[in-house]
Order: C-alpha cells, then structure tokens, then sequence
C-alpha cells in the first residue's frame, strides 16, 4: 500500500537487477495490477557479498590447486630426468687417458636408461680395443723400422767417414744420412704416440 518512490517511477514493469536505492543494491520487479503500478524490492546486497565471498575462495582454490599441480609436476619432472643428469655427469667425468671406465646406471633407472647404458659401455670396450690395437701397432711397427734405418744410417756414416768418396757419391751418400736420420725422429715420434697418455703426461715437462 505504499506509494512507488519516485526514483523508482522512472523503471518500467519488468524485473530488474541492480538498482540502487538508498545506497543499497535491490532486485525491483514491476507489474501492472488492475491499471495500478506495483513494485516489489529486495535487498541483494547480502546476497552479493557472499556471492563475493564465495567467487574469492573458488579463485582461491582454483590457484592452490594449480600450484600444487605445478609442483608437482616440476617434482615428477626432475625425478624423471634426474637419473638422465647423472648419466650425463658421468659421462662428462670420463677421462680419454684412462683404460676400463664405464657407465654405472642408478638402482631406480628406468630400463630405457639401462639400454643406454649397457650400449654406451660396449662403445667404450670396442673404443679401447681399437686404441690397443693401433698403439700395439704403431708400436711393433716403429721398432721393427728402426733396426733397417739404423743400418742405413750407420753404413751411410761409415761410407762418408772411410776415406775418398766422388763427388757424385758423396751427395747420394749425405742425401741418404739425411733421410735415415729424418725417419729415425719419424719412428720416435710414433714410439711417443703409441705410449700410455697417462705415463707420457707423468714424463712430460714444460721449456720456457
């Protein structure tokens, strides 16, 4: 029985949201009743702050959980490539100059992990019976060339030292001596190459 305010006059039969009246957010629904205009009012005002409220700890929640399942994948992330990172490390602490290294995989390293592994050791194995075999080489061969060179060289100096010698011989002579003495540091140079890197290093000095 009320009179309709007049700030309220202004709206339409309908239902609307929103209004603010005296300071206060309303629902205002209007109609037309027997030619006279009607209007019903509800405070919302309460209803918005739990609206808030309830939107706040959804946000809330929504962000712990997405940090949560971050942090959890970021664990799961490291576990899963924490046993690769160690084979890395393991591998980059291999030393050239060392004989019978190999690659231990972790107790809880998955089996693609292993099969790495096992192929990168057989690599190693292959790899070290390759050098043995070119250093055996290189160094049979170098002392197998050194007894001929050295009876060249030596009857090159006995030939140049036993008295007169024609001209045209003695070129040929000298031109063999510097031959044989050049292959000589040749096979001294082999012989050093086909040593153990490790004794080489502990014989090794520097010139200033």
């Amino acid at each position: 029985g009320r009179p309709i305010p007049p700030e309220l006059a202004r709206y339409k039969p309908g239902l609307h949201d929103d209004v603010r009246f005296e300071g206060r957010n309303h629902v205002l629904l209007v109609r037309m009743v027997d030619g006279q205009r009607q209007a019903l009012m509800m405070d919302i005002g309460e209803f918005e702050r739990d609206e808030f409220r309830l939107s706040a700890a959804m946000l809330a929640g929504v962000v712990l959980v997405l940090v949560l399942l971050g942090a959890g994948m970021g664990w799961a992330l490291r576990r899963l490539v924490r046993p690769l990172a160690d084979m890395a490390g393991d591998i980059g602490r291999l030393r050239p100059d060392h004989a019978g290294q190999r690659i231990a995989p972790a107790a809880n390293a998955s089996s693609e992990m292993v099969v790495i592994a096992n192929a990168l050791n057989d690599y190693l194995a292959r790899n070290e019976r390759y050098v043995d075999r070119e250093r055996q080489f290189i160094a049979t061969s170098s002392h197998e060339l050194r007894t001929p060179v050295a009876v060249i060289a030596g009857a090159a100096e006995l030939a140049l030292d036993g008295g007169p010698v024609p001209d045209a011989a003695r070129h040929q002579l000298e031109r063999i001596l510097r031959t044989a003495r050049g292959v000589e540091q040749l096979i001294a140079l082999l012989l050093v190459l086909a040593r153990d890197p490790a004794r080489l290093s502990a014989i090794s000095g520097t010139f200033r």
